[in-house]
């Protein structure tokens, strides 16, 4: 089945509201401080994509994952990807954890975490009902549940706040450009495997949209307040910070007979249009 493109009023987003789900359940919508706050400070922008990858559950982004289980990535949808990563990540754990090892950041803490994180305090489990089929719900108090609609929900409401689009992907015509996309796909993750990439060059993605917040000339936003920052309006406004010094860049172009502006479009000088 195909995906239903879920999309939020921008009004929403600059809010920084969280969304409400259901009577008892709501996804936090998180300030860069709730990021910063993870894993006590070690690695936390690291921990935090851990979890949008696992909320999103992109059946495109596991392809590879889903051929190796005889399953196409455009016939399932994110909640079944979800579930079966998250049923397979148990089983792993049972075969392979030896007995009394803390497991901080296995498969099943990652999973529990992520939807803590978004959903709140609670122990989930998955579960069955005759009328609905699968659930997640909270071990502690079942009214906190979510089916595959709510789940998608949940999981467009995660992508949208993280300005994430899907828009460059490639949707192949045929089946035999299908299986190509696959099969590259896969060399390429195996490439990415295989190849060991230094410390050092790992960039930040939310520090540096904080930095851009903080020293692109955004009135107010200062290294004392930054972190209250939701993500939405930090993320979002980086992004309109640097295409504001684009159109700078290519305005002072034009002026000094360096870039035709003819060639232009309206939207291409429009800085607050990212």
């Amino acid at each position: 089945m195909a995906r239903e493109n879920i999309r939020f009023p921008q009004a929403l987003l600059f809010q920084g509201k969280d969304l409400k789900l259901t009577d008892y359940l709501s996804v936090r919508h998180p300030s860069y401080q709730d990021v910063l706050s993870l894993g006590d400070g070690v690695y936390s922008e690291e921990l935090y994509w851990a979890y949008v990858q696992i909320i999103l559950a992109d059946p495109y982004e596991n392809m590879v994952w889903l051929d190796d289980r005889h399953m196409d990535y455009e016939e399932v949808s994110p909640f079944q990807v979800f579930v079966l990563k998250w049923l397979e990540s148990l089983e792993h754990q049972v075969r392979q954890l030896p007995p009394g090892l803390e497991a901080d950041f296995s498969p099943e803490s990652l999973v529990q975490g992520a939807l803590s994180f978004f959903l709140g305090e609670h122990h989930f489990k998955i579960g069955q009902v005759d009328s609905i089929g699968t659930i997640i719900y909270a071990e502690d108090d079942p009214r906190v549940c979510l089916d595959k609609d709510i789940y998608e929900l949940f999981a467009s409401f995660v992508k949208e706040l993280n300005c994430i689009t899907y828009k460059d992907r490639i949707n192949p015509a045929t089946k035999s450009a299908k299986r190509i996309l696959i099969e590259d796909t896969r060399d390429e993750q195996k490439k990415a495997a295989r190849r060991k990439k230094p410390q050092e060059d790992l960039q930040s993605y939310l520090v540096s949209c904080a930095a851009a917040m903080v020293y692109g000339g955004v009135g107010g936003i200062t290294p004392f307040n930054y972190s209250e920052l939701k993500l939405y309006p930090m993320i979002f406004g980086a992004m309109v910070v640097q295409k504001r010094m684009r159109v700078a860049s290519m305005m002072n172009g034009i002026y000094t007979g360096m870039l035709d502006g003819s060639k232009l479009s309206e939207e291409d000088l429009r800085w607050t249009s990212v």
